[in-house]
């Protein structure tokens, strides 16, 4: 019985030994499954760019907002803002996938899909909508000693513009008044450079962003004497007429120093966050509900910030300013959250 005895234990301490082998292997393999999930998911980052806009302007500091949001919010994406001076150029790389999402207004949108204006001769067929942004208020600015009374006093002027996206508007608005636009020498520059432009007298008029406010017009406003000049009423009405992408937006008193009346006498835009066509559905879904879910973010970066929201969605669509269709992603998660978005809307 004694040696019997002592070959269990034996045999029962090999056993145990086995045991303990295979458990530390299954460690082994575990620890080195977890570290391959790590390694998948760190190759599965998304790295996208931003389209924001021109120093000085609204457009820059939301985009800003908005990469930021995602960076915090979705722990899978990368994004990185990315400074377009103009908006043709935002549509252009939309168009390319060059960004993923940028900030465009939504008559660039249409321009850029129908192929006419700017973009005459050249369809962009990737743009999409994922979300509809801020309504902008703009405005005619001179110096406070300019002569120029009224519009009708540009013909052979120099007037500052962000890109021939913004001067389009203003174009279309003289020829009401009889201005030819090469009447009038258009020099393409960014907000803030217009507003040293004016200081410096080497342009007559600024077209700035005033709405929700902007950095560059308080810079100049906190600094230099100006007058605000605005179309007639009679001019505005056939204007907004033909063109309903450009409906001024007003821009309520003491907005900025010495404006002491409400100013809507400049065509406005609305700005939509566009998309291009093949980003993976699930991320433009991720962004959108991210964007709608924490307006509170983008308000706190800016007040214009406050209008990403389902609420404007809702509007855009009733006023006719969605002008690509929504991105699959996108029209996903709106209708999720209630938004009636028809079919021939989602692409």
């Amino acid at each position: 019985m004694g040696q019997n005895d002592a070959r269990a234990r034996i045999r029962w301490l090999a056993v145990g030994i086995l045991c303990l082998l295979l458990l530390l292997a299954s460690a082994a393999g575990c620890a080195r499954s977890s570290q391959d999930d790590k390694t998948v998911q760190k190759s599965a980052r998304r790295d996208i760019s931003v389209g924001t806009g021109g120093t000085g302007g609204v457009y820059q500091v939301v985009g800003t907002a908005i990469a930021n949001l995602i960076n915090e919010k979705l722990s899978y994406v990368r994004a990185t803002p990315e400074p377009a001076p103009v908006l043709t150029q935002t549509a252009r790389f939309l168009n390319s996938g060059e960004f993923t999402i940028g900030l465009v207004s939504s008559d660039v949108m249409a321009f850029a899909r129908q192929g006419t204006y700017t973009f005459a001769g050249e369809k962009l067929p990737n743009l999409r909508t994922l979300l509809a942004g801020h309504e902008v208020g703009m405005a005619y600015v001179v110096l406070e000693d300019s002569p120029i009374k009224s519009l009708a006093d540009l013909r052979g002027r120099k007037v500052g513009c962000t890109s021939p996206g913004i001067s389009l508007p203003l174009q279309e608005l003289l020829k009401l008044y009889g201005i030819k636009p090469e009447e009038v020498t258009i020099t393409y520059i960014t907000f803030a450079q217009q507003v040293e432009a004016l200081k410096n007298r080497t342009i007559d008029m600024a077209v700035l962003s005033a709405y929700p406010r902007a950095s560059a017009l308080m810079d100049l406003t906190e600094s230099t004497r100006v007058r605000f000049i605005s179309a007639d009423e009679d001019k505005m009405e056939k204007f907004v007429k033909k063109h309903p992408y450009w409906k001024p937006r007003e821009i309520p008193a003491n907005t900025y120093k010495g404006q002491t009346r409400p100013y809507a006498g400049a065509p406005g835009q609305y700005l939509l966050v566009g998309v291009n066509a093949s980003a993976d559905p699930q991320l433009v879904y991720d962004i959108t509900r991210v964007i709608v879910e924490n307006n509170d973010y983008l308000a706190k970066a800016h007040p214009a910030g406050k209008e990403y929201t389902l609420e404007q969605v809702k509007k855009y669509l009733e006023m006719g300013q969605i002008t690509a269709p929504f991105h699959p992603g996108a029209a996903k998660l709106l209708r999720e959250k209630g938004v009636q978005i028809p079919e021939n809307l989602v692409e």
